[in-house]
């Protein structure tokens, strides 16, 4: 649980995946006990509920540590290739499920990030291309005022001439 608790939370979503995987190894831990008392007292279904809940878990947490280490650039190391297998999936495949759910959760966010700076420098270009065509008007009836009435206001308005005492 140390790794898990030294993840720096860079989003919500890396914060609930790193509260998750607690949660799971936490509920791993009932379910063994549930299995060996299922074990001891010789209760088939008991057994058999633990141990496919164990599964459960340990799939979901397996998928969480990959995400998570997707996430943070953390190297998993894995011991003969990954060649155990949980409820008939090899670790390295719930790994991988989790692996492609982080890059594709950065992908989505990515994209969101790109669409939200598209619209809002399409905003901005839009009002700064008004503000320029402004201008550009302004400075062209300013421009034909002056050429014509020496004065850069408009045609009724005198322009400030200073005295001359």
């Amino acid at each position: 649980m140390h790794w898990a608790s030294s993840i720096k939370p860079s989003s919500d979503s890396v914060s609930q995946r790193a509260e998750e995987l607690k949660t799971h190894v936490k509920k791993i831990g009932g379910y063994l006990q549930l299995l060996i008392q299922g074990c001891d007292s010789e209760i088939s279904s008991m057994v058999t509920e633990a141990h496919r809940r164990v599964a459960e878990c340990m799939n979901v947490a397996l998928k969480t540590i990959g995400f998570l280490a997707a996430v943070n650039g953390t190297h998993l190391l894995l011991t003969e290739h990954g060649s155990e297998i949980i409820d008939n999936r090899p670790v390295v495949d719930c790994l991988r499920d989790g692996i492609r759910q982080s890059v594709s959760d950065l992908l989505l966010a990515g994209e969101k990030i790109a669409t939200e700076m598209h619209r809002d420098l399409s905003i901005q270009r839009s009002s700064a291309v008004d503000v320029a065509g402004s201008l550009q008007s302004y400075f062209r009836c300013c421009l034909s005022v002056r050429l014509t009435n020496g004065c850069c206001l408009s045609p009724s308005v005198k322009c400030f001439q200073p005295d001359n005492d």
